[in-house]
């Protein structure tokens, strides 16, 4: 689908998930729901068909399709923050990179490509670097909580701690965090690191931001961040 993922919660995902773990359940089957085949594609294509003078490619699948390369990114990682706290399963996205566990880079088929035609990555893979690397040591997910009504937050923990990947479908605002939040790290969505606010108030916009809480569970972090205004 076109349309940001936030959407279908509730109204599809949430609903699609629920019968298939009711439907595992009744089988004896206790195992993850892996959710695959997500890209997205877009009418504006990045610096290498002109650098290489090759002729435009028209998009396939319109009901794909979204503006630019801006929320191909975000979109497709807030659906895999969300699938992954949703469904706690594996993900795939759509290419042509053989592996059991994989992003793929490029699916000519539907002009659903992570990679610009001279092989550069684009933006959402160097996005889905920043998340792995983010996830090292805190990769468990645990659960998909609304802050209000349009900042979402999707939690996970692991032995180093926990992570919160905080965004707002509407764009930039201030979350203004509790003072009593304590200590933690701040990246962005490529995986660079950011100095915390010295006073508590957190930009936030529809690119995730990760809070990393070390020796914290996720609990504790969804406490603290339940208390933000």
């Amino acid at each position: 689908s076109s349309s940001m993922p936030e959407r279908t919660l509730r109204d599809g995902t949430d609903k699609m998930l629920a019968f298939l773990k009711t439907l595992l359940k009744e089988h004896g089957r206790d195992i993850p729901i892996w959710h695959t085949e997500k890209s997205h594609n877009t009418t504006k294509t990045g610096y290498s068909p002109a650098k290489l003078k090759t002729p435009p490619v028209y998009m396939r699948e319109a009901g794909f399709r979204v503006p630019s390369f801006r929320e191909k990114t975000e979109y497709l990682i807030r659906e895999t923050l969300i699938d992954a706290a949703v469904g706690k399963g594996p993900f795939f996205w759509f290419g042509k990179m053989p592996s059991d566990i994989y992003i793929q880079p490029r699916r000519s088929a539907f002009s659903l490509h992570h990679t610009e035609i001279d092989g550069s990555p684009c933006p959402e893979l160097i996005a889905a670097n920043g998340l792995a690397r983010a996830l090292e040591g805190r990769h468990s997910p645990k659960e998909l909580v609304k802050l209000d009504a349009t900042t979402y937050c999707a939690l996970f923990e692991g032995p180093e701690g926990a992570l919160a990947a905080i965004w707002n479908i509407e764009g930039p605002t201030t979350l203004r965090l509790p003072s009593d939040m304590g200590e933690y790290r701040l990246i962005n969505m490529f995986g660079e690191a950011k100095t915390p606010p010295g006073n508590g108030e957190l930009t936030i916009a529809s690119a995730p931001v990760y809070l990393l809480f070390d020796g914290r569970n996720a609990a504790a972090a969804k406490a603290s961040l339940e208390k933000s205004e």
